[in-house]
């Protein structure tokens, strides 16, 4: 956004289809703006008022959606005088790093830190993700190629859906290799329905069919910038219709930069026997 210089205007948006305005500053080199505090759902139809005028900027939809924790394991206390009950629990939407647990244990109010793990580590130049499309897959009608979605629901092509995020942001490069078959995928972030590929325009990111070079040279090579934070889906599936064969995926990225896969953990430890409810991180 360059048209709007900086300082304090009205913005005004739809959120899950109702009219929404706030007093926002936009500040920086290309503009930036940032909206504080929204709840999860879809906004829309993004204007800021300036010379008296609505200038709209963003058509959206952009989706947030909540983030939740929910109960993996649970090992009961085996020793009343040092307790050494404990509940491992699973996440989403949430990134690795510390944070505060609220809740409550037998009805009294307590709270502790927990640490978020950030879900297993891949390194560059080694396989990530390793399938094989087959007749028990999904299918779709894909996308061509390049940054227009144009896929839809249909049953011309399997594919397989791998989720990721990423430890650094910048630059990467993700190539797939397909010993028979002419392969492609696609790159998606915040959310992919297969059902409806092209349903949020703003999640399609990228698709490819031959950018490998030489060695895979039928096979797709995926260029995108991504940031940390956001979850990534890349969907391998076929050039040619109801086509099967193994696969593998590599990649490339910043210095150091490694793709983590799975959801954050955390465990709540050191717990005596009780009622443990309303759980909640800040």
């Amino acid at each position: 956004m360059t048209a709007i210089q900086n300082g304090t205007y009205t913005l005004n948006y739809l959120n899950n289809g109702v009219a929404q305005t706030q007093s926002i500053t936009v500040s920086g080199s290309p503009t930036n703006i940032t909206i504080p505090n929204l709840n999860s759902g879809n906004y829309t139809n993004f204007s800021i008022i300036t010379g008296g005028c609505g200038a709209p900027f963003l058509a959206g939809p952009i989706t947030i959606t909540d983030s939740s924790i929910d109960e993996s394991t649970v090992t009961n206390n085996s020793n009343c005088s040092a307790p050494n009950g404990s509940i491992l629990f699973n996440t989403t939407n949430l990134t690795g790093g510390t944070y505060t647990l609220n809740y409550e244990f037998n009805g009294a109010s307590t709270s502790q830190s927990v640490i978020l793990g950030g879900g297993s580590t891949v390194a560059q130049n080694t396989t990530f993700n390793a399938g094989a499309l087959a007749a028990t897959d999904p299918k779709w009608i894909r996308n061509a190629g390049g940054t227009l979605c144009g896929a839809s629901a249909g049953t011309d092509h399997y594919y397989d859906v791998f989720a990721f995020t990423v430890s650094t942001s910048g630059s990467y490069i993700f190539n797939m290799c397909a010993p028979t078959i002419d392969s492609h995928a696609s790159l998606y972030q915040n959310a992919f329905n297969g059902a409806n590929p092209c349903g949020t325009p703003a999640n399609f990111i990228i698709a490819d069919d031959d950018g490998n070079g030489t060695n895979c040279s039928l096979d797709p090579r995926i260029t995108a910038t991504l940031s940390t934070g956001i979850t990534y889906f890349l969907i391998s599936t076929s050039f040619g219709i109801s086509a099967t064969d193994t696969y593998s995926w590599t990649f490339t990225g910043p210095a150091g930069a490694n793709l983590i896969i799975g959801n954050p953990t955390f465990t709540l430890g050191n717990l005596a026997g009780g009622d443990y409810t309303n759980l909640q991180l800040n």
